[in-house]
């Protein structure tokens, strides 16, 4: 069972076939650890960190992006905003740092997904910088963030 680090659990009722719906629609196919978080998480909040390779600060993510459509923080909403910003649709939002960047699967190279995060105040693809080659690498990188009370 994967679960990330300092999110909770979801009570969302997304499920796998709506995932198959997801990968339908959008001409891709999610790498196994992703559909079983997605399953797990799916528009949670937490707080977790991960490297930045070349950075000594680290990216953070604190949502995870829903795939139900109604939601506020939804992967479908983010994506409408997509063709404003310049952004390709084989680049695909799953979570949010709260400041308003993007941690994104990028298939621009093919179909096994590197992940990036994108920089909202940069314009189209500069703002992309690669975090890991694979998902499976960028889950090793995740640190839960330990509350200061």
């Amino acid at each position: 069972m994967t679960l990330l680090p300092g999110f909770e659990v979801s009570e969302n009722t997304i499920t796998a076939t709506a995932l198959d719906g997801a990968e339908l629609l959008l001409g891709v196919s999610f790498p196994p650890a992703f559909r079983e978080i997605s399953l797990r998480h799916d528009g949670t909040c937490g707080d977790c960190e991960f490297s930045v390779p070349g950075s000594a600060v680290p990216g953070a993510i604190g949502v995870w992006l829903s795939f139900l459509p109604w939601t506020q923080d939804s992967v479908w909403s983010t994506l409408a905003t997509w063709p404003e910003h310049g952004l390709p649709k084989s680049v695909i939002p799953f979570g949010t740092d709260g400041g308003g960047n993007l941690v994104c699967l990028d298939y621009r190279m093919g179909s096994s997904p590197g992940v990036v995060i994108w920089h909202h105040e940069l314009p189209g693809t500069e703002g992309l910088y690669p975090i890991a080659a694979s998902f499976d690498q960028w889950l090793l990188s995740l640190v839960a963030v330990a509350d200061e009370a």
